[in-house]
């Protein structure tokens, strides 16, 4: 589907018209493919409604093949009721003085009843009396005949049609919302009484057990998020228990500097929900440190919503998060809801480059200003080694990570000018080219960290170089602030032009 709110839009009119029309498996043709759409467009609402519909859907076929059922079995129970009637009017036209010509076969009226021969003493002839047994057998037996179900040839060819997989580019809706479920033979058996007998008769051991595996598991399935958005999703009921031996606890690596890596137990997490499943994973890991009121994530993430569908989508997503990270460790639960809030589940083993980003750059000052400079550049390098792109670079317009972002790159900034005047000091110039280079890639405007390259250049005899990394920053300065050089910028220039030591 190309051109999505609108494409989904036809589609659903399309499968409406269809539903009147009792067209379902061509109605669920058309769903999902609108749920693979709407999923594609992070439209969680929409998700739930068009699954939820498919599931009716499915139980509309299951009526359907009962209503099929029923109308074969109604014929079939009209003739044995006429071939019992005459059996029955052959039995009283024989006490009645009269014998029946043709048991069991429909026969003229005129032909029905023949004179009775004569019988002596109580009983009947031998032959009589058999064939008034054979009848009693046969309406036993079509009594029993009564109690059978459906064939599965005809359940078989009113089952929905199987849809192909996605392709492979796609996101595989099923990960999220589960497909509507064939109806087993058993869902379409009619309500018909069995005596005792017949149930031994016709169950055995082996179905027994076939008919209780296909009976409803207490536990959290797909087909649970398949609800209406009226009857909204409870991912905190679907919580396993959380008591997990200590060998057993999973480890999550978290890189958010640059692209947004996860590794559980050293293996990638690829397979994500949603792109708000992934985002509110995120501003978890962000805020682990006290636990999230759900309404605070609703705001965040459908600000636009109604509060009952906002409610539902933070379902979902929740829902859909927690099956992501359970591949990796399905017995354990990650994300935990206590007191109506979300919180990651305490016991996970979590490394965040951003807390230690942060916790060598706070140590590196402490160290500067205790005048340790040795370990304070050692900490300063540790975190420089972590910086490898913005704060989740992929979100460049999410308005709880700006300031964040912000704030980690003015740090960034800070190390790298502290480590660039370090190695200028101490006369390490390939070093100091390194830690400038990559402060102006990020900050062209820094006249301070031109100068610095300047003169390691023009110390390294490389004049050509001092003199380029002067015009670099002319030009940036007219183009992001149309100004002029500093004079001490003008200066530093004239000097290296004239092969003065700078």
């Amino acid at each position: 589907m190309s051109d999505n709110a609108g494409e989904i839009q036809t589609t659903l009119r399309s499968a409406y018209n269809l539903i009147q029309a009792g067209e379902y498996d061509q109605v669920d043709a058309l769903l999902y493919a609108a749920q693979i759409a709407s999923h594609q467009t992070d439209d969680n609402f929409v998700t739930t409604v068009v699954a939820a519909t498919r599931q009716i859907c499915s139980a509309c076929l299951q009526c359907h093949a009962e209503v099929e059922w029923h109308q074969q079995a109604r014929e079939a129970a009209a003739q044995r009721e006429q071939q019992l009637q005459q059996n029955a009017h052959s039995l009283l036209g024989w006490i009645n003085g009269r014998e029946a010509v043709e048991l069991g076969g429909a026969v003229a009226p005129s032909q029905r009843y023949a004179p009775k021969p004569e019988i002596s003493g109580l009983g009947a002839p031998p032959g009589l009396r058999l064939r008034v047994l054979n009848l009693f057998e046969q309406g036993r037996r079509w009594m029993a005949g009564g109690t059978a179900k459906p064939p599965l040839s005809t359940i078989e060819e009113v089952r929905p049609p199987i849809l192909p997989a996605p392709p492979p580019t796609e996101r595989k809706v099923e990960d999220l919302i589960a497909p509507p479920v064939e109806p087993a033979p058993s869902a379409v058996t009619p309500p018909l009484a069995q005596t005792a007998e017949n149930t031994q008769e016709t169950l055995t051991p082996g179905q027994e057990v076939a008919i209780r595996a296909d009976e409803p598991k207490a536990i959290a399935s797909e087909t649970e998020v398949e609800t209406p958005a009226t009857a909204l999703i409870a991912p905190e009921e679907l919580v396993e228990p959380t008591e997990q031996a200590e060998p057993g606890l999973p480890s999550l690596v978290v890189c958010c500097l640059g692209p947004f890596r996860v590794y559980q137990n050293d293996q990638p997490v690829e397979e994500w929900p949603s792109s708000k499943g992934q985002a509110i994973f995120k501003y978890l890991v962000v805020h682990r440190d006290r636990p999230l009121a759900k309404e605070v994530l609703m705001e965040l993430f459908w600000a636009d919503a109604a509060p009952d569908a906002a409610r539902n989508n933070l379902n979902v997503a929740i829902y859909g998060l927690r099956r992501a990270l359970r591949r990796g460790q399905p017995e354990f639960s990650h994300v935990l809801f206590q007191n109506d809030a979300y919180l990651l589940n305490p016991e996970l083993r979590i490394w965040v480059d951003v807390e230690e980003f942060s916790q060598h750059f706070r140590t590196g000052q402490h160290l500067e200003q205790a005048k340790e400079l040795e370990q304070a550049v050692r900490e300063y390098r540790a975190a420089a080694a972590l910086y490898q792109g913005e704060f989740l670079e992929e979100d460049r317009y999410e308005d709880w990570i700006l300031p964040r972002r912000q704030n980690l790159q003015d740090d960034y900034l800070t190390l790298l000018d502290h480590l660039s005047r370090h190695y200028l000091e101490q006369e390490v110039y390939d070093t100091c080219v390194l830690m400038g280079s990559k402060l102006l890639a990020i900050d062209s405007c820094r006249e301070d960290a031109h100068r610095r390259l300047m003169r390691c250049y023009s110390r390294q005899g490389h004049y050509h170089l001092a003199l380029r990394q002067y015009h670099l920053c002319v030009e940036a300065l007219q183009r992001e602030l149309e100004v002029e050089p500093d004079e001490a910028t003008q200066v530093l220039y004239a000097q290296i032009r004239q092969r003065r030591r700078v």
